[in-house]
């Protein structure tokens, strides 16, 4: 299995940002929780490639431990892309006593063996809204930084569940979308987050430019020889830039990314 170097990847993205010109501030990932839902913006999208992407990169890149989470507990598909075995169980610890939860005791819950940790099912079953949650609280105290994936094979009211928990939403999009109004429009359930400049499209497969909104975010299509195989990571200097930017919207205040 091909991994990347956290090393590399934190090289990589320090040169972009001297030499390149990002001309967005890298993303403090130093000591900043967060919990990151990935979603899509319509049934045609894929979410985990992205969200693998996006893992890895966090992994490589934030000084707090970071966890990835297969919201989608039937076809459990970040395992593939993470490269990552048979272990982790969601449920058990949604389930899991609280009181008095270490988080010694927490970590055996997770899969340890890809390129993320990744928190998921024990065996293949569908993951209630109240379960996502519980298992979030928990895995919070020894993961601050969290990705979750909300795939559209996971139900609307798990995909709502897990929006409404997060400090930030990434609705992944092909590369030539153009329109979301619809998200500062009243009564949609990101309404109030987009609002507060916690939501982002990304478009995947196009090109950054200095002309994009700043809810509107780019990274690279990812390739595997197969769903069930790892990434390959691009770590070419565009993409490099797509990752400084993408940590500079996910850990800047709304009022520094507005003006980034």
């Amino acid at each position: 299995m091909n991994k990347i170097s956290p090393t590399s990847l934190t090289r990589h993205l320090r040169w972009a940002d001297a030499v390149v010109h990002s001309q967005r501030r890298v993303g403090r990932v130093n000591d900043q929780p967060a919990l990151i839902a990935v979603a899509a913006v319509s049934d045609q999208m894929l979410t985990t490639p992205t969200t693998a992407l996006i893992s890895i990169v966090l992994n490589a890149t934030a000084r707090l431990p970071m966890i990835a989470v297969d919201a989608d507990g039937v076809n459990q598909p970040l395992r593939g892309p993470l490269g990552a075995h048979t272990g982790g169980d969601l449920v058990g610890l949604a389930h899991a006593p609280s009181w008095g939860l270490l988080r010694a005791q927490i970590e055996p819950f997770a899969d340890s063996s890809g390129a993320a940790p990744l928190l998921t099912t024990a065996s293949p079953q569908p993951v209630t809204p109240e379960e996502l949650m519980s298992a979030m609280h928990r895995a919070s105290h020894r993961w601050p930084i969290v990705v979750m994936d909300l795939p559209y094979t996971c139900s609307g009211e798990l995909i709502v569940a897990g929006t409404s928990l997060a400090t930030h939403v990434l609705l992944v999009a092909d590369r030539y979308y153009t329109d979301h109004s619809w998200l500062y429009r009243p009564g949609h359930h990101l309404y109030e987050a987009a609002q507060q400049g916690r939501v982002s499209v990304v478009k995947v497969g196009a090109a950054p430019t200095n002309e994009d909104p700043v809810d509107t975010l780019t990274l690279p299509a990812v390739h595997a020889p197969s769903v069930r195989e790892p990434i390959q990571v691009p770590t070419g200097p565009a993409a490099v830039v797509q990752y400084n930017r993408l940590l500079a919207r996910l850990f800047s205040a709304p009022e520094e990314s507005e003006n980034s």
